[in-house]
């Protein structure tokens, strides 16, 4: 989001009463569009999550570790052990759960895919939030999408993970 030109301008048009990685204060009002980054690992943060949805009218799954798990999910397929000598030092603490997208544990509004997010596809989204209006998602895979057409590599027998990856 960081990286948007004009970031600041379109958030102006918004009252941000929480912000977890800036302040703590304001964690008990209702919100009416929340944005949702990471995956979930623990039963905290599954309690968390919930609370959040129960105070949002809309929740935005932002970034594939909301949407899938992404990355941190990988632990789920790796014995504690190895995890604890390598890297997820945290994969034997006592609240860790598997590793999921937060749709496995409230209701997601919309899911805005990838790492990183699409640029223009947050800035339409929140354009059309002030307008009232939830964004439909993209259905489909890359394939409906893809400049190639005629000369689709799956067409000339030429691996692509296009057909398996969701579009948008």
């Amino acid at each position: 989001m960081l990286f948007i030109e004009n970031i600041m301008a379109l958030l102006e048009k918004f009252e941000i009463p929480y912000f977890n990685l800036l302040k703590q204060k304001n964690r008990d009002v209702d919100l009416d569009l929340v944005f949702v980054e990471g995956a979930i690992t623990t039963a905290t943060e599954i309690q968390e999550l919930k609370e959040i949805r129960n105070r949002s009218k809309v929740l935005v799954a932002m970034g594939a570790c909301a949407c899938y798990g992404g990355v941190p999910a990988m632990r789920n397929f790796v014995e504690s052990s190895a995890l604890r000598k390598y890297v997820y030092y945290k994969a034997d603490h006592p609240e860790a759960v598997p590793v999921s997208g937060i749709g496995m544990h409230v209701n997601v509004d919309y899911y805005m895919r990838g790492c990183p997010i699409i640029k223009t596809e947050f800035v339409e989204f929140i354009e059309s939030f002030l307008q009232g209006k939830i964004m439909e998602p993209f259905q489909g895979s890359v394939c409906k999408q893809c400049p190639r057409g005629p000369n689709c590599f799956l067409r000339s027998k030429v691996e692509c993970l296009g057909a398996a990856t969701h579009g948008g």
